[in-house]
């Protein structure tokens, strides 16, 4: 017998699929709740038991967007051989994995706009920054650490593979992606010169 508990995470659950695909479609201003419960299945009065309002609604699927990210970037390096392997193979798949239409309006274009600037960080720092910060103290060396704060260096770092990502999405032309992914590299050789001292282990592994 399916309990109460269960009907009400598959309830939110439908309610989280059908405000990701509509907002990936549309937009957050031109999504209606009203077409959120129709493709979703359920009543008005559902969606207003699990959400207090759209706002949260769309906090739900950007958390669970990010979650998919996270997921991905893992998957992407684990076989990588070691920790700056990793996470290299994470950025580049980072910057990919958004160029999906859904993602990048969902997390690269609405999010800071409608969750503001402090919720999508504070989001953020839950999912794919902390795998990237992770990623980036595996990588580097005790004295690259000292040298470089390791959550300066996330932020600097996340922030470029944003605008990154988001460059190649908006590019008409499939070569910018290479491009960007070429920058990409790029700038981690850049900020940490090849070195042997490294971390047996990391978050990208």
């Amino acid at each position: 017998m399916v309990t109460h508990a269960a009907r009400s995470e598959a309830t939110r659950g439908a309610l989280v699929a059908a405000g990701r695909g509509l907002f990936g479609e549309r937009g957050f201003a031109a999504a209606p709740l009203d077409e959120v419960v129709r493709r979703a299945g359920v009543t008005k009065g559902a969606l207003y038991h699990h959400f207090d309002n759209k706002e949260a609604l769309f906090l739900a699927v950007f958390e669970d967007v990010e979650a998919e990210l996270v997921r991905g970037v893992l998957a992407a390096a684990k076989g990588s051989p070691d920790p700056r392997a990793r996470l290299r193979a994470g950025m580049r798949d980072f910057v990919i994995a958004c160029q999906d239409p859904v993602v990048q309006r969902i997390v690269l274009q609405d999010a800071p706009a409608v969750l503001g600037w402090e919720v999508w960080r504070a989001v953020d720092a839950c999912h794919f920054s902390a795998l990237l910060q992770d990623g980036l103290t595996a990588a580097m060396t005790e004295t690259e650490r000292a040298r470089r704060p390791v959550d300066l260096l996330t932020q600097v770092l996340r922030g470029a593979l944003t605008e990154a990502a988001q460059m190649a999405g908006r590019s008409p032309d499939p070569e910018t992606l290479a491009t960007v992914l070429e920058v990409v590299d790029g700038l981690l050789d850049g900020l940490l010169p090849s070195s042997a001292d490294r971390l047996p282990a990391g978050a990208f592994g």
